[in-house]
Order: structure tokens, then C-alpha cells, then sequence
């Protein structure tokens, strides 16, 4: 793998679980607690060996919360995001020790979880849902990390599984342009803002990707579907 520039790597190994919807805040809740300590209900989560994402699949009872507690190392950056058939359930991030809250880098939408994490530790993840009962997915995310240089613009060349998605998390800027290429047919690229919207939706077979998100600095996601063939690829980003 070549890089030139940072860009987060995520490794998914069902391609069903790692599309990304339009995030669909529900009706406004009063704010989560600052400080909040595992309860007695709280489900332990624990990352695959060697995966960097994983869901969870449970209900929700109406006007209730369900609390998860997950290990990190400090520096990840850390996703979060629980849909439902209706609207994406709020969700907040905790020190497991302290109860201490973790700032959202991403606060303008409620259902979207994202920050650099402070210390080696678990970490509490607080759903909260009003209205009806709800089925729900959590989805967690831990992707690696890797650093561009002054070019720029990066290269990477990896393999992947049949059906998996391979998610890049691309810095900050106003746009950039994507290429797939040397890839095994029915392989595509899907983009989205970091915030959700859908900037390159599935279609397959498109290889190239040019744009950026609506509000300037917003993270972009660039995704390489693999298809139903195992095989390598090379993905070429830039800013523009």
C-alpha cells in the first residue's frame, strides 16, 4: 500500500452493512447527560480479531435507552450511527471509567457519532429513542489511519474479499476526485459526505468520483464495492 496524503482505511465484510443511508435525525430529544457511567443492562461489544467495523441488531422500547460498552486504544477515531426504519436514533459516547462525555467532532447531526479518542479504555455508547418501539442496528466503526504528504493526492492498492467494501475516509476540502481502477469486474465506487448524504450513490461499474460535500470542510467517505469476484484494486484521490 503507497499513501501520499491521511486517509482512514475501513475493512467491512458484508456489503449490506456497510451502505450508508441518509442519516435521518428523529424528533429532538433534551440533551444527553454530561456525565454518565455504565449501567447494570449495559451489553459488552467486542471488535472482531483484525476487523475495523462491526453492527448489532436489537429494539429499542419507546422512550427508553440502551447502552453498549466498546474498547479502544487512544488516537482512534471512533464512529458510531443506530438506524431504525424511521428516524436514526440520538446517540452520545462516554469514558466507561470516568463518565465523562466525549466531545462529538461532528455535533450537527445527532445520529452521527464520530471523535479522536483520549485514552486506552471502554467506552460507553448511549441510544435514545421517543415515539413507537423500534428494531435498530448499531453500526461501529475503528478504521485505521493512514497520513498524505505535501502532494496532496494518494494511491492505494489492496485486496478485498467478495462483497466487501472497503470505506476511505478523506480530510477535510472543499472536493475531490476519485479513480478506481486495475479492479475485478462488477467492482464500484460509492461516495457520501460524512454527515450522510449520498454524493455517488451504487451504480455499478462507476469508477470515478468528481465533487465534494455542501458545507465546506465536512469529511468525505469514498467506498470501494467489491463485487461478487475476490480480488485487488487500486483507488487514486486527490484534492482539487
Amino acid at each position: 500500500m503507497r499513501s501520499s496524503l491521511i486517509i482512514t482505511l475501513v475493512v467491512c465484510l458484508s456489503l449490506t452493512s456497510c451502505k450508508k443511508p441518509e442519516l435521518r435525525p428523529q424528533p429532538r430529544l433534551s440533551p444527553s447527560p454530561m456525565n454518565l457511567r455504565p449501567g447494570s443492562g449495559a451489553v459488552s461489544l467486542e471488535m472482531p480479531p483484525g476487523a475495523t467495523s462491526m453492527n448489532f441488531k436489537g429494539s429499542l422500547e419507546a422512550n427508553k435507552e440502551a447502552q453498549f460498552v466498546v474498547g479502544a486504544e487512544q488516537g482512534a477515531v471512533f464512529m458510531a450511527h443506530a438506524l431504525t426504519p424511521e428516524h436514526d436514533l440520538d446517540i452520545a459516547v462516554y469514558r466507561a471509567d470516568t463518565g465523562g462525555r466525549i466531545t462529538d467532532e461532528q455535533p450537527s447531526n445527532p445520529a452521527f457519532f464520530m471523535a479522536r479518542l483520549p485514552a486506552t479504555l471502554g467506552y460507553l455508547v448511549l441510544l435514545r429513542s421517543t415515539g413507537d418501539a423500534t428494531p435498530y442496528t448499531l453500526e461501529i466503526e475503528v478504521p485505521f489511519r493512514q497520513f498524505f504528504d505535501q502532494t496532496r493526492s494518494v494511491e492505494v492498492t489492496n485486496s478485498a474479499p467478495a462483497n466487501a467494501v472497503i470505506e476511505y475516509l478523506a480530510p477535510p476540502s472543499k472536493a475531490i476526485s476519485a479513480e478506481l481502477t486495475n479492479a475485478m469486474p462488477g467492482a464500484y465506487l460509492t461516495v457520501r459526505a460524512l454527515g450522510g448524504k449520498q454524493l455517488l450513490r451504487a451504480e455499478e461499474n462507476k469508477h470515478t468520483f468528481s465533487g465534494g460535500p455542501d458545507r465546506e470542510g465536512e469529511g468525505v467517505v469514498i467506498s470501494v464495492n467489491q463485487g461478487a469476484t475476490e480480488g485487488s484494486f487500486t483507488l487514486k484521490v486527490a484534492e482539487k
